[in-house]
């Protein structure tokens, strides 16, 4: 298994995370109704924590990577 690789997969998905998170803020300036802004904090929140799992998970098959080589 290829750490280094499935890690660049991951990373990719931190990238699309981070942009779908920066699209809901934008959504977040136009909302009006309170609705609205509570329905997409909810989604910037969910979004955030896989973000954060996603790095998380980079940084340990990165971690992992370096073990099989040494």
């Amino acid at each position: 298994m290829n750490y280094a690789n499935w890690a660049k997969d991951y990373e990719e998905d931190v990238r699309n995370l981070s942009n779908a998170i920066e699209k809901e803020k934008e959504n977040l300036r136009e909302a009006i109704r309170k609705e609205e802004i509570q329905s997409i904090n909810r989604r910037i929140q969910i979004l955030r924590s896989m973000y954060y799992e996603c790095r998380l998970t980079v940084a340990l098959l990165m971690e992992r990577s370096k073990e099989k080589i040494a």
